[in-house]
């Protein structure tokens, strides 16, 4: 068994450990909501902190992924904005489109470019390197849209924390969801495991799920044929 080394992190009082991200040349990167800051840790040690204050207070900085240009996106539900971060600290932040969006989970997609929740406006949005916002509006309103994936089956998997289901959205803005079998188990965190499933926490349950990319074992959602088109600009050539 290998040994448990631990650090106590520099983090001002009332600061709350949200998430975890290895990175080259960036050992850690922590979200630190109730701080409103950004810790990092290039150039610097093992084990050496540094944090990066977010140009205003209460922007709440909530999830974090690294990005097809080298740099951090991370979502600002506080602000409804998504923000960036250079390695040498330097922060670009992109206001979204609709009012109280709320963005949650963030990452990145197959097509070079960033994906994310928005909670309240039940939105799947993207972002490109440029600061290009485009929004996707959900079949069903209020659903939640809570943590986002991306997998090896070139799509997106998100939890629908409202809707007690997992969606899955395409490059190309088509989308499915995927009911749960025990009701109202809040699915919440989802990543993409080693065997090319999605696994996710379903947090009033207790319970880890597993969604296969390819065979979908879960019955399928019946989203009506006509809904709300996505809203943003076209995509850039």
């Amino acid at each position: 068994m290998r040994g448990l080394t631990q650090r106590k992190l520099p983090t001002p009082a009332g600061c709350a450990l949200l998430g975890l991200l290895t990175l080259p040349l960036m050992p850690l990167a922590v979200g630190s909501p109730s701080a409103n800051v950004l810790p990092a840790a290039a150039s610097a040690p093992v084990g050496c902190l540094r944090e990066f204050p977010l140009t205003d207070p209460g922007r709440t900085p909530v999830a974090i992924t690294s990005g097809p240009d080298n740099a951090l996106w991370f979502t600002e539900p506080g602000a409804n904005a998504i923000g960036r971060i250079t390695l040498d600290g330097r922060i670009s932040e992109f206001p979204l489109p609709a009012a109280q969006g709320e963005p949650g989970g963030i990452a990145q997609g197959p097509d070079d470019t960033l994906w994310f929740t928005e909670f309240k406006s039940t939105q799947i949005g993207r972002i490109f390197p440029s600061g290009q916002v485009t929004q996707i509006a959900l079949p069903t309103s209020m659903s939640g849209p809570d943590s986002i994936a991306a997998s090896g089956d070139g799509a997106l998997w998100f939890t629908l924390a409202n809707s007690n289901a997992i969606g899955r959205i395409t490059t190309t803005g088509q989308i499915q969801a995927y009911a749960l079998p025990i009701a109202d188990s809040l699915p919440h965190s989802i990543t993409s495991g080693s065997d090319g499933a999605l696994w996710f926490t379903e947090y009033k349950a207790n319970r880890i799920g597993r969604i296969s990319a390819r065979h979908h074992s879960l019955p399928l959602i019946s989203f009506p044929q006509e809904g709300p088109a996505p809203n943003g600009e076209d995509e850039p050539e």
